[in-house]
């Protein structure tokens, strides 16, 4: 489901990032984009509990994902 939703938010921003790119008259448009696992390697504490409990297994794995936009015309970058 989050990937769904990550997806969806890339889709409207890049579709605005194309809007204000062509009313820019953007001569060059870059866009890149990155993912990586960021789950913590060995047991951790858990927070928002009564009481200390650690974890035994990763049951989800934690991503962070990132999309970077840049359109430049003369002088004028946009950036998302």
């Amino acid at each position: 489901m989050k990937n769904v939703y990550f997806q969806s938010i890339t889709i409207m921003i890049f579709s605005l990032f194309i809007f204000v790119s062509l009313s820019l008259n953007a001569a060059e448009l870059k866009v890149g984009a990155g993912q990586a696992d960021i789950t913590p390697p060995r047991p951790v504490l858990l927070t928002g509990q009564h009481y200390m409990r650690v974890s035994k297994k990763v049951t989800t794995p934690i991503t962070a994902q990132i999309l970077a936009m840049e359109g430049s015309y003369r002088n004028k970058t946009a950036r998302i």
